[in-house]
């Protein structure tokens, strides 16, 4: 697996570094034109004083930065700089001490972009050159005429510093579309088709390698394409992935989305299992991103995700990985990649992903309320709810999440399930939705628009909702649900407590714990401690004789599925022990006991339901599949199990086909069944007893046999357009009373002057529209061919002109009548495009996302249905 992601990113490395289009030197200290005027004093160009590393120019610019922060080396350039159309900053750096840089840009009197180089956690190594880039994205086809660059920011020492080597590039970075197509592949190169779990249904393959081809051709000249026709494409593929797996046969789903992917649903369905048998899984914020090395020094993510302080301690990541979308929607494409990364990382080796929303308001950009309300106090809820000021733009928020999360795809292509926990501490009034800043309708209005614009308006089905008020201002069972947007808007009853090491503190947190439980089951929610902590870890035995303590407490307060603490963001700001820290002892007790989870001691998560006990034999006891030879589809309801069988067949000894939970066993009418041996009379309903590893636990299960009887028929292609002389074979499919796809055979029949045989191949002997009919015992389904009655469509009286054709970017028609719909069909009767309710006799088509092609372009008028071919370059 690791050796997959290793490829995975050299891959990324050479995408990214060798699709460079264009590159603009603009100072590189070797001659006149490419050597600014220089400031303050303290700056000169000098000779490079390592020629042995990536920088091998003879002369570069030095900067004596004095003691002190924020100094910055200024470059005045005579002429305008135009950034054009380059997307990125290039530059080398040789620091003389330790400090982030950062960049700014002057357009005049205007700061043009101001920002980290390339992001705020990269601390480029002293004493050697290294390479450092900003995203220009969002100031393409603009100029600067001075660029400022401070070094050694946040290091108050004086150091030697220099540079070299500024350049503008235009590079085709990995972006979301090249994630999508590579996405894609894997999935197609790993996924199923059949009727098993985790199986996708017959023909799935075609319609994702069909979505894949247009996006590849959109990939393939993404170079000529706009930002919006890129992230049509990337959406056309994804919206294909997404919709592919919501056909995979998941286990039983008791989501509040019905048709979550098939990873989702097991994970979910497997924290429960944990938290049923008094396990939880642990870890913390930004777990991956940075934390603190031995003696208090900070580390940063090097790209790979591989380092985290609770391995630094304990060998192993932790179980649980948080991290916040606004990192997702106000970062630049190099820290959105690296974000990017950390979760696929954590996902691709078995751990849990979830993500809060510290989402910055959208007048001041700020997310505490104490900043909204000096900037200038407003109900920033009530802003962005359905008729408010910023709903419009909260939207474009949910957009970007939704594409991010459904892009979110791991090592096989599938989509990678997220624990997301937006508007938490909302009893609290420390952020803008707190519970002084709105009421409690506009709050749930809020939640509630939320949950279903992800789920159900852009189709997002990888996320598990999770609900988690401030701990402290619930001071009863019923406080829980104060400001409660309802349970059938959220999966996980959370709860974010922060407490010390008192024996008071760890009683308050037993007593609220329990009523945490007690409303998860009441609810059929999943019960987790979503954040936690404290400060510093004091005391330093808090996390065996304060957290493990309260949660092992009694048969109640073990119920949780997981814990996560907060980040660890300095020795001033931390939340797991690191090396030599004063409770790095009690971390390790901690980790050694045997009812926390940390990543290595995962049992996969995704790929099938857990049904062993991580020290005790399984209690599961289910019947996962059951088939007999010859039937046309199950159907699992719970515990009872229906199976369609063909018409006249007998159910009097049947020998059933099935597989079980690990470790269990079946009886019927204390006879120990074994697949693919033992008969029954399946006549009326029987019922199989299964029992778990543990011997204790046991499920009935009935088995209901009927006769597969077709409730309809599709036929396929649904429409074409052929001319005399052609020929097609249509297809027939029966759904039996089940939803199953069977195949009935079926009796072929045409309206019209036309031949059709009994596999299906039609040939018209006239034009016009003909109906073609398969039929199956008084159930039928039709298909359409629309014939021309010339050797050439375009021979017909159209009423209308279409031009130019062939076309590249538009076409423009010219009607003698009104135009009330115009459709684009391909040759296999697909919808290409169609735009409805227009009522004019001209119009123009945008035809840049519709793949080069012979296409047939068809008007609806007060007139008719009329039909012309077209050629798209």
């Amino acid at each position: 697996m690791l050796r997959n992601l290793n490829i995975l990113a050299i891959l990324i490395f050479s995408f990214f570094a060798t699709d460079i289009t264009k590159a603009q030197v603009f100072a590189d200290f070797e001659e006149n034109a490419t050597t600014p005027s220089l400031s303050p004093t303290g700056t000169a160009v000098v000779s490079n004083p390592d020629k042995s590393g990536i920088n091998t120019s003879d002369t570069c610019a030095y900067y004596a930065k004095p003691s002190g922060n924020w100094h910055y080396i200024e470059m005045s350039f005579p002429e305008k700089v135009y950034i054009e159309d380059n997307n990125n900053l290039r530059f080398k750096v040789y620091n003389g001490t330790s400090g982030r840089v950062y960049v700014k840009f002057w357009k005049g009197a205007e700061i043009l972009i101001e920002s980290w180089a390339h992001e705020w956690s990269n601390l480029p190594d002293a004493g050697k050159w290294v390479e450092l880039q900003k995203d220009m994205t969002s100031v393409k086809g603009e100029w600067f005429d001075k660029l400022e660059v401070a070094a050694g920011v946040d290091n108050m020492n004086s150091g030697d510093f220099y540079f070299d080597d500024f350049e503008l590039e235009k590079i085709v970075k990995p972006t979301t579309l090249f994630h999508a197509v590579e996405s894609a592949n894997a999935l197609l190169a790993s996924m199923n088709e059949g009727t098993n779990f985790g199986e996708f249904p017959a023909g799935t393959k075609t319609i994702i390698e069909q979505a894949l081809s247009n996006a590849q051709t959109a990939l393939d000249n993404q170079d000529d394409l706009s930002e919006g026709e890129i992230s049509h494409a990337t959406n056309n593929l994804l919206d294909t992935l997404v919709k592919a797996e919501t056909w995979v046969k998941t286990h039983a789903n008791s989501l509040i989305d019905t048709i979550a992917s098939y990873q989702t649903v097991n994970l979910f369905r497997n924290l429960e299992f944990i938290a049923n048998k008094r396990h939880q899984l642990f870890g913390m914020h930004d777990a991956t991103a940075y934390g603190i090395d031995s003696g208090g020094v900070s580390w940063y993510d090097d790209g790979t995700a591989s380092k985290s302080d609770i391995k630094q301690l304990t060998g192993s990541h932790g179980a649980i990985a948080s991290y916040d979308a606004e990192e997702i929607v106000g970062k630049s494409y190099f820290e959105l990649e690296l974000y990017r990364k950390r979760l696929i990382a954590n996902f691709n080796k078995g751990g849990v992903n979830t993500i809060c929303w510290h989402m910055r308001d959208p007048k001041f950009n700020e997310f505490y309320w104490s900043e909204v309300n000096a900037a200038g106090a407003y109900n920033v809820v009530q802003s962005i709810n359905q008729e408010g000021q910023y709903h419009e733009w909260y939207k474009l928020q949910l957009e970007t999440l939704g594409g991010f999360f459904k892009g979110l795809r791991g090592e096989n292509g599938e989509a990678i399930p997220i624990i997301f926990r937006p508007f938490h501490e909302h009893n609290g009034s420390w952020f803008w939705w707190g519970a002084s800043n709105c009421s409690t309708e506009e709050y749930v209005s809020l939640w509630k628009f939320t949950v279903e614009y992800l789920r159900d308006t852009l189709n997002v089905h990888n996320l598990i909702y999770a609900f988690s008020p401030d701990a402290s201002h619930l001071s009863s069972k019923s406080s829980y649900f104060n400001i409660f947007p309802g349970d059938s808007l959220i999966d996980i009853f959370g709860m974010d407590s922060y407490f010390g090491g008192s024996i008071a503190e760890r009683d308050k947190l037993i007593e609220q714990l329990t009523f945490l439980i007690e409303n998860a089951e009441e609810y059929g929610k999943l019960p987790a401690l979503t954040e936690t902590g404290s400060e510093k870890v004091t005391p330093s035995d808090w996390y065996t004789n304060s957290l493990l303590a309260a949660v092992q407490a009694n048969n109640s307060t073990n119920q949780i599925a997981y814990y996560a603490t907060w980040r660890n963001a300095s020795t001033s700001h931390h939340y797991v022990p690191y090396p030599g820290h004063p409770a790095e002892r009690d971390f390790l007790k901690f980790y050694d006991d045997s009812t926390t989870l940390f990543l290595n001691d995962l049992l996969p998560l995704y790929d099938t339901l857990l049904v062993e006990d991580i020290k005790h034999p399984a209690d599961a006891s289910r019947i996962n599949e059951f088939t007999f030879d010859m039937a046309e589809g199950t159907l699992y309801a719970d515990t009872n199990i229906t199976v369609a069988m063909p018409i006249g067949s007998s159910f009097d000894n049947l020998t059933a086909l099935f597989t079980l939970s690990d470790g269990a066993t079946a009886t019927v009418s204390g006879v120990t069944q074994e697949s693919g041996v033992e008969s029954n009379d399946f006549t009326y309903p029987v019922v199989y007893k299964i029992k778990a590893q543990n011997k204790i636990d046991s499920t009935l299960y009935k088995i209901i046999v009927v006769h597969s009887e077709v409730q309809l028929i599709n036929v396929s292609p649904h429409l074409i357009f052929l001319e005399i002389g052609d020929s097609v074979q249509f297809a027939a499919a029966g759904v039996n009373q089940l939803g199953i796809e069977i195949s009935p055979e079926v009796q072929w029949s045409v309206s019209g002057d036309g031949i059709i045989d009994d596999q299906g191949w039609f040939k018209p002997l006239a034009g016009g529209t003909h109906s073609i009919i398969a039929t199956y015992n008084d159930i039928s389904g039709t298909g359409q061919a629309i014939v021309s009655t010339n050797t050439s469509i375009n021979n017909k009286k159209t009423h209308f002109t279409a031009f130019p054709n062939p076309a590249e970017n538009f076409i423009t028609i010219h009607s003698e009548y009104q135009i009330e719909k115009i459709e684009i069909f391909n040759l296999t009767g697909q919808l290409a495009y169609s735009e409805h309710n227009l009522f004019v006799k001209n119009y123009k088509i945008d035809i840049n996302n519709i793949p080069s092609g012979l296409y047939l372009l068809q008007i609806s008028s007060e007139k008719g249905k009329f039909t012309q071919k077209i050629k798209i370059k």
